[in-house]
């Protein structure tokens, strides 16, 4: 996912449909601001969908 980010066009979004402990570490601030990116996580359980175009 670092990689990507590194190559992505500046401040990417990051859509999770779900929270979890391994994506966890994409929530934290400091890894926003390190990293150049925002990340959106569903507001509640089950999760959200996400349209791809």
């Amino acid at each position: 996912m670092a990689r990507i980010l590194l190559a992505a066009p500046p401040n990417p979004e990051l859509i999770f449909n779900y929270a979890s402990e391994e994506n966890r570490i994409w929530r934290q601030p400091e890894n926003q601001r390190r990293l150049r990116y925002s990340a959106a996580f569903p507001k509640a359980a089950p999760g959200m969908w996400v349209k791809l175009v």
